[in-house]
């Protein structure tokens, strides 16, 4: 029955890559499963190389203190570190959060069956993640580190058996997790801002990594390696792989005794933790007048309580709200004004003073291009469609719901975003008011750029709505076409300030961007109209 719930699992990861089209013919899931597979070496090659480079660096400086140890602790550190960020993702919803899991259990399955077959799976990802670091961990050490037969096979060995504590760890957390969102009401809320506080950690992480290596290289390895000593399982483990016997036997006990003890908790509370359901908050009826809303109004309220309940949707439609800011945050905090630097240390090109405008104009309208929330708004409808289409409203009111729906938590940001810029770089009033007018100008168009293409390219076919959010063809067209319009004409005008005054680019940039919403919203109040009437 394992073996049988196992293969079920792995062809459900395919099965919605090859099920029937529009037409009833089956599709192929070969060219997805290639085109993954072609991602997944090509972000392996990436990180195989980082990871080569790192411990090729450090791994002299180990050898050279006489405690070769600290290589391997240092390896399975990482690699233990990049395995629980990675299964994480996956633990909550391949344990707690799968869509067959009551049904599963209505059958006379055992849990712990159910239980063992989601483990496998993310055990296989483990693997993944681990050989990223282990392997050209393990290819490097060749080259420069004492070898021994034991030594090789208790590396080779424990490496197999890494990622069972590590499996148990991230499934201990997705226990607590999932009992603490049964527990919260505003469960997408949170999810959001943990999600978000993730994404910032990552690219901290990455920007600090050159610094971080050169600390590393430049500070006392002994130092270091004592840091290492006090991380108990991962200085065992890499005494273990130097040969140490006694240190193997007790890296082996540790993660057979942690993975079991876990893995009977979780098959203990498998049940119960699946069942349980979300906190309600008890409501008491109590009579009030309700304030009546015009069905403008009404109708894009509905569009951004959607957006609202789902932290999906909010991370993957808007992220480029958050990445807009991030820019004109750390020039303001750190003080950086190029204006400045270009004037004391390069009086020859302070004629570049005057693209500074257009340049911040042009960032956050790259970042701006990121935001797709009415490139989605139509497919998510889906098969709720009917609602809008039957109800006695304009079909006009309703597009125009769509487009005030994206501009609402958009034009905010962007007007904000122009006056950090001007606070940071000090562009004088006449400057920043056409700045925000430009702003806002790219903000209308990405609008009716998103709308116009999901009337062109709707999918209203799906059974999750991350489905038309990630890869709806009007999805990928607008984020293109965004992209296109953000850097084509802002490189141009980047140019053309060199010879004109900076406020010329930017009415220019308004002026482009006016007449081209002018003619995407004409084309939405009447052909849009009976497109969206047809669907």
């Amino acid at each position: 029955m394992l073996r049988r719930l196992i293969a079920l699992r792995i062809r459900g990861l395919f099965a919605s890559a090859s099920k029937p089209n529009a037409k009833g013919k089956k599709r192929s899931p070969v060219p997805l499963i290639l085109l993954f597979a072609f991602l997944g070496l090509y972000v392996g090659g990436v990180f195989l190389g980082l990871f080569a480079t790192i411990f090729g660096v450090t791994g002299p400086l180990f050898v050279a203190t006489g405690e070769p140890w600290g290589y391997f602790a240092l390896a399975s550190t990482v690699a233990a570190v990049l395995m629980f960020a990675g299964s994480i993702i996956f633990t909550q919803n391949q344990l707690y959060e799968a869509n067959d899991n009551e049904f599963l259990l209505s059958l006379p399955i055992s849990p712990r069956l159910i239980l063992a077959s989601r483990m496998f799976f993310l055990l296989i990802v483990n693997y993944l993640f681990e050989a990223v670091v282990m392997l050209p961990a393990l290819i490097v050490w060749l080259f420069f580190g004492p070898i021994s037969a034991t030594g090789v096979i208790f590396s080779l060995l424990l490496t197999l058996m890494l990622p069972f504590p590590v499996l148990a760890l991230s499934c201990l957390f997705g226990w607590v997790l999932a009992r603490i969102s049964s527990r919260i009401r505003k469960k997408q809320l949170v999810v959001l801002i943990l999600s978000v506080a993730f994404f910032l950690l990552y690219f901290y992480f990455i920007g600090k990594l050159d610094t971080l290596m050169e600390g590393l290289v430049d500070a006392d390895i002994a130092r270091f390696t004592a840091v290492l000593r006090k991380i108990l399982p991962f200085a065992v483990f890499g005494r273990a792989c130097t040969g140490d016997f006694l240190s193997f036997l007790l890296f082996t006990a540790f993660s057979a005794l942690f993975f079991f003890a876990v893995y009977r908790w979780l098959e203990r509370t498998f049940f119960r933790t699946v069942l349980a359901k979300p906190a309600a908050r008890r409501v008491e009826y109590r009579e009030k007048k309700e304030k009546a809303a015009s069905p403008l109004r009404a109708l894009t309220m509905r569009e951004l309580r959607h957006l609202t309940s789902s932290a999906g949707y909010m991370l993957n439609a808007g992220i480029g709200l958050l990445l807009i800011l991030l820019v004109p945050i750390m020039l303001l905090i750190k003080g950086v004004n190029f204006g400045q630097i270009i004037a004391e240390a390069l009086p020859e090109l302070s004629r570049f003073s005057s693209a500074l405008p257009v340049l911040a104009l042009t960032a956050s309208n790259v970042m701006a291009a990121l935001v797709i929330f009415s490139a989605c708004t139509v497919s998510l409808e889906g098969k709720n469609l009917w609602i809008v289409r039957t109800a006695p409203v304009p079909t006009r009111t309703v597009l125009l719901s769509k487009i005030l729906f994206h501009l609402i938590p958009t034009l905010p940001v962007m007007l904000l975003t122009g006056i950090l810029y001007s606070l940071s770089q000090g562009f004088d009033l006449p400057t920043l008011l056409l700045l925000l007018l430009a702003l806002s100008g790219f903000s209308v168009f990405m609008a009716l750029l998103g709308l116009f293409m999901n009337l062109l390219l709707p999918k209203l076919e799906w059974k999750n709505e991350m489905v038309p959010i990630k890869q709806g063809g009007a999805v990928a067209l607008t984020l293109l076409i965004g992209a296109v319009a953000a850097g084509l004409p802002g490189v141009g005008l980047i140019f053309l300030s060199l010879l004109l005054p900076g406020w010329v680019a930017l009415l220019l940039h308004f002026l482009l961007f006016f007449g081209v919403s002018a003619a995407l919203f004409a084309w939405l109040m009447t052909s849009g109209v009976r497109r969206f009437e047809a669907l």
